[in-house]
């Protein structure tokens, strides 16, 4: 009877090996549209109820029209661009919007493109195409009163991208990163996520030419993103930072009520702001 040797027994299990992480990983690099950006399976689905004082916008995204709502403050201090996370889209988005709004803000938030009601598939470029896009809209109806950019998670992308090309008053971002490839490598670390992840947000290059006074909201038991990203981000800006580590619940207790820490600590940064003032 004939033995396997072990030489021969270990180069089939190293070869076995080999051939199921690149299988695992040739999934990832096919699947990442969904695992980056699980809001797109949200299309079509659009805000059902508006809020009394709210719009819906309609807007001129690159591959299609980009659906948008705007909620306007009848005595607004600044207008308030929020981006939310990988995960969000506009329907489930209203009452966290609402209680921005209650801020003093006029707000406008648009869907990523493939998400809910717009066109499209998501992708970084196009993100970045929607924020530019949902600037321009917003400037139109707050005009002198400048513009506040905010994100959480995923959303700190485009509104880091904003606020390092057009003027911003401020910039408020829950749980950042400092780079998209950072946060995916954290989760994937079997992986070579820095070769395979398309999509690119360089947060810590943007935020370097970002001016303007920046808050940063982490919680400490951020289960998702590291609270240190925001730490590096407060080293990296190029303006005054307001760095705030909160434990309002892991990453997703980011809520805007005047009594939940992200919002209070949105409020207190909104008061230093000078209004009129786009660099702050």
């Amino acid at each position: 009877m004939a033995h396997t040797s072990p030489l021969r027994f270990v180069m089939t299990t190293v070869g076995l090996f080999i051939a199921a992480f690149l299988l695992v990983a040739l999934i990832a690099y096919l699947m990442q549209g969904v695992l980056v950006f699980p809001g797109s399976l949200s299309k079509g689905d659009r805000v059902l109820s508006l809020p009394e004082g709210a719009e819906e916008l309609e807007l001129a995204g690159r591959d299609g029209p980009l659906y948008a709502l705007l909620l306007e403050h009848p005595e607004p201090r600044f207008g308030l661009l929020f981006f939310g996370g990988n995960g969000e889209w506009l329907a489930r988005m209203v009452p966290d919007l609402e209680d921005i709004r209650s801020a003093g803000v006029t707000v406008l938030a648009v869907d990523y493109p493939g998400y809910g009601g717009s066109a499209g598939s998501p992708s970084a470029d196009g993100i970045r195409d929607a924020a530019e896009q949902a600037y321009a809209a917003l400037a139109e109806r707050v005009g002198s009163r400048g513009i506040v950019v905010a994100g959480r998670s995923i959303g700190s992308g485009p509104a880091c991208h904003l606020a390092a090309r057009q003027e911003v008053a401020g910039v408020a971002l829950f749980a950042p990163f400092t780079r998209l490839a950072d946060a995916a490598a954290r989760h994937y670390p079997f992986l070579p996520v820095r070769t395979l992840l398309r999509h690119r947000f360089d947060n810590m290059a943007e935020i370097a030419k970002v001016e303007a006074p920046v808050l940063l909201f982490h919680n400490v038991d951020d289960e998702l993103i590291a609270p240190v990203m925001s730490e590096k981000l407060a080293e990296a800006a190029a303006g005054p930072v307001t760095l705030v580590l909160g434990s309002s619940g892991g990453h997703n207790g980011l809520d805007f009520g005047a009594v939940d820490p992200p919002g209070a600590a949105l409020r207190e940064f909104l008061a230093t702001l000078a209004v009129g003032d786009p660099s702050g």
